[in-house]
């Protein structure tokens, strides 16, 4: 049985609803997954949270999709992800060379890249991050100058008020689930070494993500 704050939600039931979140337009993902994830973690305790919430009859106009502000916002969001995929042509390129590098020095050599996709919550679906480029920015940076030893490269793809999108390659060495552990804590202190505005409200004690988080290998 459904909490019931998520029976009265218009997510429970429809999938298109992806809120201001680029990548989820973009990939096609099912957003009813991270309601998903946010119910699982959740399970037991004596009350639901969930800053997501969405009630059944609240309208979405043309004229809101159309406002300058929306349109602001979507003109930065497709200059974003310009800029992810120019990141990820060039990382490709790299890749491609180094694997042939090694290749001519050791023909013999087999050579592992897993790609994926990991998407996970912050704690309640809290909007942690509804001031865009602010955190967008820093998140960004701190995958970006992460090193990990089986992680060949991180990348934000979309960072969301509620959850994130991250692309990482992998050489196989290590799991994909202590790599999802690892970039948590990487994210997460670099959040709370420099707080952000909307995060002074939750005290010193607190968590960035739940325990929850949806997988997927691509390419």
């Amino acid at each position: 049985m459904f909490p019931t704050i998520c029976q009265q939600c218009a997510k429970l039931q429809e999938k298109k609803l992806r809120g201001n979140c680029r990548a989820c337009a973009d990939l096609g993902f099912d957003s009813t997954i991270l309601c998903e994830l946010n119910r699982s973690v959740q399970q037991g305790k004596s009350e639901f949270k969930c800053y997501a919430f969405k009630p059944k009859l609240s309208l979405v106009t043309t004229e809101e999709q159309s406002s300058p502000n929306n349109i602001h916002e979507q003109s930065t969001s497709a200059s974003k992800s310009a800029i992810v995929k120019q990141m990820m042509s060039d990382n490709i390129k790299y890749r491609k060379a180094l694997a042939l590098q090694k290749l001519d020095r050791n023909p013999d050599e087999e050579i592992i890249e897993l790609k994926y996709h990991y998407v996970w919550n912050v704690m309640e679906r809290r909007p942690l991050f509804a001031d865009g480029k602010e955190s967008f920015e820093r998140v960004y940076d701190t995958l970006i100058n992460t090193s990990i030893p089986s992680v060949l490269c991180a990348a934000l793809i979309w960072l969301a008020p509620d959850h994130i999108h991250v692309y990482y390659e992998s050489d196989g060495s290590d799991s994909p689930e202590n790599v999802m552990h690892t970039l948590k804590r990487v994210i997460e202190a670099s959040v709370k070494k420099q707080p952000l505005d909307v995060t002074a409200e939750l005290g010193n004690h607190w968590n960035l993500w739940d325990e929850g988080y949806f997988i997927e290998t691509i390419g």
